[in-house]
């Protein structure tokens, strides 16, 4: 719910009604994506800031020279559930929680992203939730009869957001669960690995500045069931990765990138 809202609140800052998040595919490359790593940006010949990067994350990761490693980002564990309880445990510790801790600046609580209260001011806290959603939908396509959440209580949970238009709104947790609601529109594009900034990014990172330029928003804790574009790329297992170097992050020998 949050993502579909806060996408919402984008759309109308940038002026752009087909602005999509993008989400980091950070099982594929664990590297943060470069767009979210150059302090600065050329729009229109002119350098900028770039408001997509914040240097409240580990050293090196946000230099580049270092990687999520498969222990923080592999979905091993939650992949494999068969109804959505578990699946949902386990998708909340690793790679939603263990990212958290990794991209903060020493684990948690600590930098934006190791902390909750302070999670949503990093730009690619949003590209991660997106990257859960993702998760959660194609995981859900397997068999959504069978592994939809059918908790009465939750199901039956209102949570208050603030629309495009400025205006509060509630939604039930019910009303919002499938590909058929309007929540299907939510995710959009898989991060790029190259150095320029898209277009579509750089949209989201002026509205982003835009955003908590005018509005203050508490981060959302809970997950948001949003639409994949892309589940070619989920792994159905990963179970001979295993290890981690230092808490979560692995130095490269060089500098490497992948195309996410």
């Amino acid at each position: 719910m949050y993502l579909f809202y806060f996408e919402q609140v984008l759309q109308q800052a940038s002026g752009d009604p087909n602005l999509r998040l993008p989400f980091w595919d950070y099982e594929t490359d664990g590297h943060i994506p470069a767009a979210y790593r150059s302090p600065t940006y050329v729009d229109g010949g002119v350098t900028k800031p770039n408001p997509l990067y914040v240097a409240n994350r580990q050293a090196q990761l946000n230099a580049g020279t270092a990687a999520l490693t498969p222990a923080v980002t592999s979905t091993a564990g939650a992949l494999p559930s068969t109804t959505y309880s578990p699946f949902n445990s386990a998708l909340e510790q690793t790679p939603h929680g263990s990212v958290h801790c990794a991209t903060g600046v020493a684990s948690c609580p600590s930098g934006y992203m190791g902390y909750v209260p302070s999670a949503g001011n990093d730009p690619i806290f949003y590209s991660h939730h997106a990257n859960i959603d993702r998760l959660y939908e194609c995981w859900l396509r397997v068999n959504p009869t069978a592994r939809l959440p059918n908790n009465a209580a939750q199901l039956a949970q209102h949570f208050s957001f603030i629309d495009g238009g400025g205006t509060l709104v509630s939604s039930k947790v019910g009303d919002m669960l499938t590909p058929a609601t309007p929540l299907s529109l939510c995710i959009g594009r898989r991060l790029p690995a190259h150095h320029q900034i898209p277009a579509n990014l750089c949209a989201v990172g002026k509205a982003l500045s835009r955003v908590s330029a005018e509005r203050p928003y508490q981060t959302a804790t809970r997950h948001h069931h949003g639409a994949a574009q892309d589940c070619a790329r989920v792994p159905q297992a990963d179970a001979d990765r295993a290890g981690t170097e230092g808490p979560g992050v692995a130095l490269d020998a060089g500098d490497r990138r992948a195309e996410l």
